[in-house]
């Protein structure tokens, strides 16, 4: 399951500047990594996302997914770079062997979650601290005790300037496109406190895809 917001939405919300072609650049780039695994997916945007919040909406969109049939399902966004085909097949492997698969965010959230059905319980997941630093503590407490946890690395994603300096610093890790396009904004965006968000943005599902078209979540 890809859930992320269109560029537009993007670039309203996180204060980047004109950043609206990074956005996009982020979503095509990880939707070429997910078309390399072959991986099934669901795009899911903010035209198709269901609540009042972002705990609301990402909730929504997980219990509708395994409405479809499914068993397991791999969450991510489009603002964590560093995340790669072979990071999503990591987490598929260790999914089909009945772990919950979580990679944790420098920010205190998490930018992937491979969660079995098994694991879902919608109450729990409305009532975790969404868009807070103390998220990935929370829910790796409610879903460890349940089951085998599986850690991918924690990586860096882009929320503000203070993110586009991290990975300016990690330039082998990225593309050479999002390196560019992070140094000209890094050029215009003033430094500003730290902000605290989870994954990556909104949106719920509109089709199952075998290939193509950016998203918001994997589904296996």
């Amino acid at each position: 399951m890809f859930f992320a917001n269109s560029a537009d939405v993007d670039r309203r919300r996180k204060p980047l500047g004109k950043s609206h072609a990074l956005f996009q650049t982020l979503s095509r780039d990880m939707l070429e990594k997910v078309n390399k695994t072959g991986i099934p997916f669901f795009h899911i945007n903010e035209r198709q996302q269901i609540g009042e919040d972002f705990g609301s909406r990402f909730t929504a969109a997980l219990k509708f997914v395994y409405e479809q049939g499914f068993e397991n399902v791999i969450a991510i966004g489009n603002d964590t770079p560093h995340l790669t085909s072979q990071h999503l097949l990591e987490a598929y492997k260790h999914l089909g062997e009945g772990k919950t698969v979580i990679g944790p965010s420098n920010d205190g959230g998490f930018y992937l979650l491979g969660l079995p059905k098994t694991q879902f319980d919608q109450a729990q997941f409305l009532a975790l601290p969404w868009q807070h630093f103390t998220l990935f503590q929370k829910i790796t407490t409610v879903l460890e005790p349940n089951g085998t946890l599986y850690m991918l690395p924690t990586f860096s994603d882009i929320d503000d300037r203070n993110d586009i300096d991290v990975l300016l610093q990690e330039q082998n890790t990225v593309s050479p496109l999002i390196y560019r396009i992070l140094k000209r904004l890094a050029s215009r965006v003033t430094i500003s406190p730290l902000s605290i968000t989870t994954t990556t943005a909104s949106g719920f599902l509109s089709s199952l895809h075998n290939k193509g078209s950016p998203g918001l979540r994997f589904v296996i």
